[in-house]
């Protein structure tokens, strides 16, 4: 069972399965099957750069889910304040670039 504020999604609106966990909006886990009919890989840390981020094989999609939900668990606070900095950054950017804009002056 995953604490309350996380959360499983679909990955995309076509999407059969919910095989990402979210925190808000931002991808945590992300259980997805490379090639068609072979294991499945559980993405770890999915909201890191990409050289970050983890990669376990499940022995099945039920495992992986189960497995995932575990991690979360054992992360959630670490995974709650990693997001919270990723989002604190975006929006110090974001604040950075409009007033920069606004003002005339280039970026």
């Amino acid at each position: 069972m995953l604490p309350p504020d996380f959360r499983w999604i679909k990955p995309a609106a076509t999407a059969y399965d919910e095989t990402v966990i979210a925190h808000g909006d931002t991808w945590v886990v992300h259980i997805y099957q490379p090639e068609r009919g072979k294991e499945w890989v559980a993405m770890l840390d999915a909201h890191r750069e990409p050289e970050a981020r983890r990669h376990r094989r499940c022995t099945a999609f039920a495992n992986g889910k189960a497995g995932a939900e575990l991690w979360v668990q054992r992360e959630q606070a670490r995974l709650r304040l990693e997001v919270q900095r990723a989002h604190a950054i975006s929006h110090t950017r974001i604040s950075d670039t409009s007033l920069s804009t606004s003002s005339g002056l280039a970026t």
